[in-house]
């Protein structure tokens, strides 16, 4: 697996450590755990209006939403 360098506020490296399930867990573990993944940023927005106006999505969206989340 390859990695990149990314630069991180103090604040923000101090939140993704808090969210560790356990001291052995990467931060990279972390941010897939933590981050949906959507095939794109509409997709991405679309969503989070969805569920900032109530609206109510079918059992088949939902299930599709929450799959686009899963890391591989």
């Amino acid at each position: 697996m390859t990695t990149k360098a990314v630069n991180l506020s103090e604040e923000a490296y101090n939140r993704l450590n808090k969210l560790k399930l356990n001291e052995k867990e990467s931060l990279s573990n972390v941010i897939l755990r933590v981050t949906p993944r959507f095939k794109s940023s509409d997709e991405a927005i679309e969503a989070y209006e969805k569920k900032r106006k109530g609206d109510y999505i079918s059992d088949e969206e939902a299930e599709r939403i929450l799959s686009l989340g899963k890391n591989e």
